[in-house]
């Protein structure tokens, strides 16, 4: 079975500025783009289930800036801490490389603190807010791993898949975008997707029959959290429909994602992916993400947090 989603090149826009303006173009890639609608939009969703709620949702602007802050730093710290320990502590200035790759683990966990800290100094409920924060959140975490496919990111291990794509171009199974949309790749080589004595294809014009032998696809780690995502993100609004309470899509999501990515995780390659007892550093944070979402919906359940019916705008 040869892999349902075709190859194709990042996508990457070069737009020409006025005179005026110090830089003569400016160049936007399809993985920003994606992200910031996200976080456009889902923060949009937050705001207007705050405002149905007659929550005080001016507060969420501050939150935003708290989690996009908790996702780039510590999702970065997460990634020294859990992947490359002996590197980043070697030279503690990976530390300062925000380029240098993030953890989802750690970006959630210090953004998370972040925003406990935040609540707690503003004196605001923390689990209402952080309910709609979530439900908003969920759409723009989908836009979000969109980004991460267009960009080629998170490539998993070998597969023939249906929903695996290819991991370069074959004939009847590529894209091909416009050349202006397109960004050049010198190598398109992926070291765990196709045989070690195969020969790489170095131009994008050098498209492979697909019947040769050695053309495989790869799991793409990215859609199938973007899958996810979109999912929890209806999932939430059918449940909405119905008053909650105060915490419950918070712990929802923590209890539903972490077994998700736990399985997840044994498709990618273990190539950059270190283990630890058989199981990758997300691995083993799921397993205590699942003891906390199952036991949070428990726990908020009994305790005094009432559920409040949706105000609906006339």
């Amino acid at each position: 079975m040869h892999p349902l989603i075709p190859y194709f090149q990042t996508i990457q826009f070069t737009l020409p500025l006025p005179d005026f303006f110090p830089a003569r173009q400016v160049t936007l890639y399809g993985f920003g783009i994606a992200v910031a609608l996200g976080i456009i939009i889902g923060q949009w969703i937050a705001l207007h289930r705050a405002r149905r709620l007659g929550l005080d949702y001016s507060i969420l602007y501050e939150a935003l800036f708290w989690i996009v802050l908790g996702v780039v730093v510590g999702g970065h710290i997460g990634y020294g801490i859990f992947y490359h320990p002996r590197e980043y502590f070697a030279n503690p200035r990976l530390f300062l490389d925000l380029s240098g790759g993030l953890s989802s683990v750690g970006g959630f966990a210090f953004s998370a603190a972040a925003l406990v800290l935040l609540f707690r100094h503003r004196r605001r409920p923390f689990w209402p807010y952080a309910d709609c924060i979530m439900i908003g959140l969920a759409f723009g975490w989908f836009l979000g791993r969109i980004g991460c496919t267009i960009n080629h990111e998170h490539p998993g291990s070998a597969t023939r898949f249906f929903l695996g794509r290819f991991c370069r171009p074959v004939e009847n199974h590529t894209i091909e975008w416009p050349q202006w949309m397109t960004k050049a790749v010198p190598d398109l080589r992926f070291s765990h997707c196709i045989e070690p004595e195969q020969a790489a294809v170095t131009s994008y014009a050098d498209q492979v029959p697909a019947d040769y032998s050695g053309i495989v696809g790869m799991h793409d780690m990215g859609l199938y959290e973007a899958m996810f995502a979109l999912g929890l993100f209806i999932l939430f609004l059918w449940l909405d429909r119905k008053p909650r309470f105060s915490g419950f899509y918070v712990m929802l999501a923590i209890a539903l994602y972490a077994p998700a990515r736990f399985l997840m995780d044994f498709l990618r390659p273990e190539a950059g992916n270190p283990r630890y007892f058989h199981l990758s550093p997300a691995q083993w944070g799921m397993i205590l993400l699942a003891i906390v979402g199952w036991w949070g919906i428990k726990r908020l359940r009994e305790s005094d947090h009432k559920p409040k019916a949706p105000v609906r705008s006339q």
